[in-house]
C-alpha cells in the first residue's frame, strides 16, 4: 500500500519546519517532511556563538554528496510510489 502526501518538504530547518507545522495545521492536509542531515550533538550547533565557528571550519556541510544522494533516492522512491 503506497502513502500519498499533499506536501513533500525536503529539509527540516526552521523554514522546513515551519512550513510544515503550517500546512499541517489543516486536517485535511497531509505533510510528509524528510530530513537527511545527522543528528546535532555539536555544542556548536545549541550555543549562540557555534554558528560563526562552524560556518568558517566547514563542519556542517549539509549540502555534501552524501546527503544530496539521499534525498534524491528518498524522493525518487516517493515518486514512484505514487504512481
Amino acid at each position: 500500500m503506497a502513502t500519498t502526501y499533499d506536501y513533500i518538504i525536503v529539509g527540516g530547518g526552521s523554514a522546513g519546519c515551519v512550513l510544515a507545522a503550517r500546512l499541517s495545521e489543516d486536517p485535511a492536509v497531509s505533510v510528509a517532511l524528510l530530513e537527511a542531515g545527522p543528528v546535532d550533538k555539536s555544542v556548536l550547533i545549541h550555543c549562540p556563538g557555534g554558528l560563526a565557528v562552524m560556518a568558517s571550519t566547514g563542519a556542517a556541510m549539509w549540502g555534501s554528496r552524501p546527503y544530496r544522494k539521499w534525498v534524491l533516492m528518498v524522493a525518487k522512491a516517493m515518486y514512484h510510489a505514487a504512481k
